[in-house]
């Protein structure tokens, strides 16, 4: 009987025996699988943050990076809008300038037209006193021509008075005085003629030059005509570049504003990416802090 107790309680610490190995081997197993799954999420965790870290890293350069050019393009922008409105400013100086020469030209084409016409008015009145003289020296054709006549009646006067003899003698005084009157009036015929002649002359000559002044002034008139509109059309094209320097210096100024704006957001990137590192880097002590303390607990629980 004791010996079948003893069979028994064998059989029985035999069976626990066997029972709490196979629950120490299903133990070790779920520790093992256990250890290889945490080792194999913590290895993902750590590949994660090591991504993630290389990504801020790269983030943190190109935020830096973005932030340098910005402050180059924020400076280039500025010292651009500076020159656009210099520009702009030189423009309506520029505009002032043409306007006043634009007016000076107006007067000056108003002076030539005037002048021009009072060359023609000039010419007239020239043309007018060679006519005249022209026909004073008509005149002093037909005196002269009367004084030849008289000259002759005289002289036949003369002839007549000498055959009537001492009856002709007081005719022939007043017919010598006629003679000598024709001959006087001859003689300042001719040099009225001559006089007349050297006026004809002179005339002919100021009205051949008045002409060619005329003409001269005629070209300056269409030349500053010219210039006139070519001012005017000159002051308009510039007025359109200053509205067009003037749109550009607003768009620039707000390029610079949107420059800085960017240059903001590029320093807030850069601080952002520069926290997201140390952020990685607190993640990977941590990590790897928790990897330790699981290779503790596995090696404490084994050595258990």
């Amino acid at each position: 009987m004791f010996f079948d107790m003893e069979l028994g309680l064998g059989a029985y610490m035999e069976a626990r025996v066997e029972g709490e190995k196979a629950r120490a081997e299903r133990m070790a197993a779920a520790v093992s699988e256990f250890d290889q799954m945490a080792r194999e999420s913590v290895q993902a965790v750590s590949n994660a943050i090591d991504h993630l870290n290389e990504k801020a890293a790269s983030l943190q350069a190109n935020s830096q990076e973005s932030a340098s050019i910005s402050t180059q393009v924020s400076g280039y922008a500025e010292t651009t809008a500076h020159n656009v409105q210099a520009s702009a400013a030189a423009t309506e100086e520029l505009i002032s300038s043409i306007h006043d020469i634009g007016g000076q030209a107006t007067h000056s084409a108003d002076i030539a037209r005037k002048a021009r016409q009072d060359a023609e008015r000039t010419n007239k009145s020239v043309q007018g006193l060679a006519d005249a003289a022209h026909k004073i020296g008509s005149i002093i054709e037909i005196i002269n021509d009367i004084a030849g006549q008289t000259n002759l009646l005289a002289l036949n006067a003369t002839i007549e008075a000498a055959r009537a003899g001492e009856a002709g003698k007081g005719f022939a005084v007043v017919a010598s005085e006629v003679k000598n009157l024709a001959s006087q009036t001859a003689r300042a015929t001719e040099e009225i003629s001559a006089q007349i002649s050297t006026v004809q002359e002179a005339t002919d000559r100021s009205a051949t030059d008045i002409m060619e002044i005329s003409k001269v002034i005629a070209g300056l008139a269409e030349i500053a005509e010219s210039i006139a509109d070519a001012v005017g059309k000159q002051g308009e094209a510039t007025q359109d570049i200053s509205h067009h320097m003037q749109s550009a210096a607003v768009s620039t100024s707000e390029v610079a504003q949107n420059i800085a704006k960017v240059l903001e957001r590029a320093h807030e990137g850069g601080k952002s990416s520069t926290e997201m590192v140390s952020a990685t880097r607190e993640a990977r002590h941590q990590t790897q802090a928790m990897q330790d303390r699981i290779g503790e607990f596995l090696a404490h629980f084994n050595a258990a």
